[in-house]
């Protein structure tokens, strides 16, 4: 996952992480049951901390998506990787919205450009 070919926080990179995330707990179904005595408490370590990583480079300390992923995702089950999986998935819409909002800011001349 180190060798991701997008750039740091990029939209691509989130994706691949809930994509990362989403297998953990699509693997571990048994007709619509979360089976937690067949989790994978490494693979899921190993996605806890890409995914804090990710959060950590986006926005800091402070962020919210990073403190929330901090304190709600820590216990290696299902429930746990879930909202995981919600928290990087608003952090990556968020990711989105601003890229979409710089493009239109830098298509338009600015109030001071005469």
């Amino acid at each position: 996952m180190s060798n991701m070919p997008f750039a740091k926080g990029s939209t691509e990179e989130f994706d691949a992480l809930h994509d990362m995330g989403r297998s953990l707990v699509d693997r571990k179904q048994l007709h619509g049951m979360a089976v937690e005595s067949e989790f994978d408490v490494c693979a899921f370590g190993n996605w806890r901390r890409k995914a804090a990583d990710l959060l950590f480079s986006h926005g800091g300390c402070d962020d919210l998506y990073y403190q929330r992923f901090s304190k709600e995702v820590v216990d290696p089950k299902i429930r746990s990787l879930e909202q995981g999986l919600r928290i990087l998935a608003a952090a990556r819409d968020d990711v989105e919205r601003l890229r979409v909002s710089s493009k239109r800011a830098s298509g338009r001349a600015s109030v001071s450009y005469h």
